[in-house]
């Protein structure tokens, strides 16, 4: 191409991330920081912290590296004093939760003027994986209170995941009980997978025979 424009960049950036080639994602992003004619947009933005996300999965090597560059592009929406754009601040509640730095993903939340259910998903998945059960259930449960936004899918497993998290403490197990949803072959394994810690057989038998589809992993579940 012999001009390109941040339309051109966005593309490439979004396109390599989103096809397992995050470090080559950044690359471009370099590229285009280094260009003076082109200013990043927030759709960059969205698809750089997405593939930094993707990238501190990868190694620890790689996510000092993901959280480096969420961390400077942060910065740099900070110094411009303006709210962060719903989409932006979304991906780096995400990126913060996968570079291990909880806390930081949770002021970001909480400093959101909006929230979707893309926004609760990434927190509630956030503190799941970061060993925060509990906090991970109370991020659900004001989901659940606010009337505007509701639960998907998405959201069933990551709950359900924390809670059989929970269930491995025995004083903890009669909450991670009382959460039962009517939910699709995912989040009916992620239940399985739960009741069966919970010391709960004949629920998981009852739940896996209602079944309507089953895969591998529901079978893994309830052996």
């Amino acid at each position: 191409m012999g001009t390109r424009s941040v339309v051109s960049y966005n593309a490439i950036i979004k396109g390599c991330g989103s096809n397992g080639q995050a470090e080559l994602a950044l690359e471009y992003y370099s590229a285009l920081r280094a260009c003076t004619t082109i200013q990043p947009n927030d759709r960059t933005h969205v698809a750089v912290i997405s593939a930094c996300s993707r990238l501190a999965t990868e190694s620890s090597e790689k996510r000092e590296r993901a959280l480096r560059i969420g961390m400077e592009i942060h910065s740099m929406l900070s110094k411009e004093k303006k709210q962060v754009d719903l989409f932006v601040a979304t991906c780096l509640v995400d990126m913060y939760c996968k570079c291990g730095e909880l806390e930081e993903a949770r002021k970001i939340f909480h400093s959101m003027g909006t929230r979707s259910v893309v926004s609760y998903n990434a927190i509630i998945h956030g503190c799941g994986s970061n060993g925060q059960a509990e906090l991970a259930l109370e991020y659900y449960s004001a989901l659940r209170a606010d009337n505007t936004i509701q639960p998907d899918d998405w959201t069933h497993v990551a709950v359900i995941s924390a809670c059989s998290t929970l269930a491995t403490a025995s004083e903890k197990r009669e909450r991670a009980l009382r959460i039962g949803m009517q939910l699709d072959l995912f989040v009916a394994t992620c239940l399985v997978d739960m009741y069966c810690k919970c010391g709960e057989l004949e629920e998981a038998r009852k739940i896996f025979h209602s079944m309507g589809t089953r895969s591998v992993v529901s079978y893994t579940a309830i052996i």
